[in-house]
């Protein structure tokens, strides 16, 4: 079986490019986990562990883009693809991981919807959280308010799924919401994007783990 060695950083986390540590890794990594039908998170989870930081329900960004290889001034904000990514993986992983869910929730609710982990504690408005995700977030734990603004997702899912067939990032992100909502939305979203197609265009450089493994789906 193929290690894909090449694709990984230190933490053992996918990259979109070879050997080039991104800022997504977690997203990537939990993907190519979802598509190869593994048990959802485990490395997630592991790598999780490590990045959070004292205060509880707050995780560093697992790299901290392209601007920030030297010196805490480079270091980058959170990726609202990286903490959608975290939530989707703690909350497939079932009882064992739920907690982690809702101190999540709790940090963002206590910090008035922002979620910055360059300034624990602090409400950063710059860095509040799209409605999108507050009411997705607040749904993975439970919140009854959030549950019952689920239906408000359905437009911003239309919004993505009816772009062009190149643009691919934001369909794949809400195909792993999809994982965590419930089945009507799922329906809907294969009714409208062929995930599979958008994996290879978001996916192009040969020898991807992900494009490899749609290869070997199709033989």
């Amino acid at each position: 079986m193929a290690t894909y060695d090449e694709w990984k950083d230190k933490y053992g986390l996918l990259n979109p490019e070879r050997g080039t540590p991104t800022e997504n890794a977690i997203l990537v990594t939990l993907e190519y986990q979802l598509l190869a039908g593994e048990i959802p998170a485990y490395t997630v989870i592991k790598v999780m562990d490590y990045f959070q930081t004292p205060v509880r329900g707050l995780y560093t960004q697992t790299h901290y883009g392209k601007k920030a290889d030297h010196g805490e001034e480079g270091l980058e904000p959170n990726s609202h693809d990286n903490i959608t990514a975290m939530m989707v993986a703690f909350k497939l992983l079932g009882a064992e991981a739920e907690s982690k869910v809702k101190n999540v929730w709790s940090y963002i609710v206590a910090n008035k919807g922002t979620y910055d982990f360059r300034h624990p504690n602090e409400v950063r408005w710059d860095r509040l959280l799209h409605p999108r995700d507050l009411i997705f977030y607040g749904y993975l734990a439970g919140n009854i308010l959030c549950t019952l603004l689920l239906p408000l997702l359905i437009p911003m899912m239309l919004h993505s799924c009816l772009k062009p067939r190149e643009v691919t990032s934001g369909k794949l992100l809400w195909w792993v919401r999809c994982h965590c909502l419930p089945k009507p939305f799922f329906w809907l979203f294969h009714k409208l994007v062929d995930y599979k197609d958008a994996f290879r265009i978001y996916f192009h450089q040969e020898g991807h783990p992900i494009t490899e493994l749609l290869k070997e789906e199709t033989k």
